[in-house]
């Protein structure tokens, strides 16, 4: 799939994104938060030598 979606130029990506939105059988899943948190999830997948996610450091 990673192949696929690298042959996918902006635009191409843009269509798959508002396809999704359009099509997919729960719209209400693919919010802009979920998007958000599916981008950051596969940035942390397709570079894991270079992003790290932390917990916030809660202060004592």
């Amino acid at each position: 799939m990673q192949e696929l979606v690298d042959s996918l130029g902006p635009a191409d990506l843009q269509a798959v994104i508002t396809l999704l939105k359009s099509n997919f059988t729960n719209p209400d899943a693919i919010t802009d938060t979920e998007l958000n948190r599916a981008t950051v999830e596969g940035l942390m997948i397709r570079l894991p030598h270079g992003v790290v996610l932390l917990p916030n450091k809660e202060s004592a």
